[in-house]
């Protein structure tokens, strides 16, 4: 009896042993490549509509992605493989803390339409992907209100909650602004910048920020760092990486041009030289 058992326990050792040097092996070969080669498409959305929308809000305008278009990308990201990084595993990445795996993307959505949660999260959640959405925490609404295609609508303080899906950040409190045709952050000071992004860290208790219309300076980037923001979003049309500066990440823009899309991930248009 002592025998058998002797032998079942040896046996039950040897399975748990290979298996274990299995996994750790498929893990090690995942991310088997240096991870200061690792090019992140980060990519920009801003609004969302139905396809029979198409014609009640700005359709001529090119940031605007109708759903059939959105799942279209999606699907195109799920079925090669990409995972969907959050806003923190990204930073953990820049700061040499952790690897990710090569295939990654990290999906932002500026401005805090009503149409990211609405029309983009049920697709995101579909295919089990997150996102980060940069709000103007200024325009929010205190009271949740009725969806209506044909207007902008933000998405309101009672919508300001965690999920599994869709992380919220900052795209300034009052700075998303034109003051005699001159954007409004050429026109404050360091301490009008900096009351500014603290308010809307305050109110979205967020980490992360997107520079309203893509432009900075160093009192900016400054005044983020006092105002505790650890990761900032910019354009720049091309992929981030791990020496890229955390106030300075990279993003591409994505419109309903599929080709340009597949574009981001099929070739080496959007890479940073000297990687």
């Amino acid at each position: 009896m002592k025998k058998s058992i002797s032998i079942f326990l040896i046996i039950f050792v040897i399975i748990f042993i290979m298996c274990f040097i299995f996994f750790k092996k498929d893990k090690k070969e995942e991310y088997l490549v240096n991870q200061d080669e690792i090019q992140v498409p980060v990519l920009i959305y801003h609004h969302f509509y139905k396809d029979e929308d198409k014609e009640k809000y700005e359709p001529t305008k090119d940031y605007s992605v109708r759903t059939s278009i959105f799942e279209e990308q999606i699907k195109y990201l799920y079925d090669n493989g990409y995972k969907s990084l959050t806003p923190d595993e990204l930073l953990c990445w820049k700061e040499n803390k952790c690897e990710i795996n090569p295939k990654s993307v990290l999906i932002t959505i500026d401005d805090g339409q009503k149409s990211v949660l609405e029309l983009a999260k049920p697709i995101l959640k579909k295919y089990g992907y997150k996102a980060i959405s940069f709000v103007i925490s200024s325009r929010m609404p205190e009271k949740k209100e009725n969806y209506d295609p044909s207007k902008y609508q933000y998405i309101s303080k009672e919508e300001l909650e965690e999920n599994d899906t869709i992380k919220w950040g900052s795209h300034s409190h009052k700075m998303h602004e034109m003051i005699d045709n001159t954007k409004k952050l050429y026109t404050m000071s360091y301490d009008e910048i900096e009351n500014d992004v603290s308010e809307s860290r305050k109110i979205l208790n967020t980490e992360y920020f997107a520079f309203p219309f893509n432009t900075y300076n160093s009192d900016f980037i400054n005044a983020l760092d006092s105002a505790g923001y650890k990761l900032a979003f910019r354009g720049q049309s091309r992929k981030t990486t791990r020496k890229e500066s955390r106030y300075m990440t990279s993003r591409i823009f994505v419109s309903e041009d599929m080709e340009k899309f597949k574009s981001i991930f099929e070739t080496d248009k959007y890479n940073q030289e000297g990687i």
